[in-house]
């Protein structure tokens, strides 16, 4: 079963506040948007709303990463739509059934050009670039675009381009997307989903399974039962017994 959705590269994340910083630069005019007005107001644009700043090694791993940012691109001259925001669409499936897909962009930016042109913007940090982590980054980026067509957006040209934020910053991938490519995903989602529900009549349902997003200060924890046996499943809704 081939994945869908977020791509993971096993290697460090993003720095705390880096989106933060990202976001609170393109609100400024565009000729402000320099290297050092960002490491300027790191400490600033990084506070929490209860007022806590970021240590000093969380502060300077930060501006490293903006360093490396400003390697690759010049936000002087970008007209950017979003950061960090929730794309989703309907898509048809057999007879009435309509599938959500939902996911999110680290950033979003208008095109110049005529009609509904769109370019996503994903950041990406370390980790070995190896065939399957190219492999997610591709299908993450296919889930997008498809959605970005089909959703709310509308878009008539949809562009990629994912910046990968290392020692060695470089453009790991810059693509234009095609019809081809955008039927292609349409469907694989299609195979995904009918694997879905195969795997759901087979097994009579799903069983609880840790995920990678699991963590120790989630607050279901204590009602989830993989981490306490005894907890009761929560009922199934009656639309998934019907299907």
């Amino acid at each position: 079963m081939q994945k869908l959705g977020w791509a993971k590269s096993g290697g460090p994340s993003l720095p705390r506040g880096f989106l933060k910083v990202k976001k609170a630069l393109f609100q400024l005019p565009a000729e402000e948007r320099t290297l050092e007005v960002a490491l300027a107001n790191t400490r600033l644009w990084t506070k929490s709303s209860k007022g806590k700043h970021l240590k000093v090694g969380e502060i300077s791993d930060l501006q490293d990463c903006l360093q490396s940012y400003f390697k690759l691109e010049d936000p002087r001259e970008q007209e950017v739509e979003a950061i960090r925001c929730m794309i989703e669409a309907d898509l048809p499936g057999e007879g009435s059934l309509l599938s959500t897909l939902r996911s999110r962009l680290d950033r979003l930016d208008i095109e110049p050009g005529p009609g509904r042109q769109f370019s996503m913007v994903m950041y990406k940090r370390g980790g070995a670039l190896t065939p399957e982590y190219l492999d997610d980054v591709w299908q993450h980026l296919s889930l997008c675009a498809l959605l970005l067509a089909r959703g709310k957006y509308k878009a008539e040209v949809v562009k990629s381009k994912v910046l990968y934020l290392s020692d060695e910053p470089k453009i790991l991938c810059q693509h234009d997307f095609t019809p081809e490519d955008l039927r292609a995903a349409i469907e694989l989602v299609q195979v995904t989903r009918d694997e879905i529900l195969e795997a759901a009549e087979t097994s009579e349902g799903f069983g609880a399974q840790e995920s990678d997003f699991c963590f120790k200060g989630c607050s279901f924890r204590s009602k989830c039962p993989i981490f306490v046996p005894q907890a009761e499943k929560p009922p199934t809704p009656e639309v998934y017994i019907d299907r």
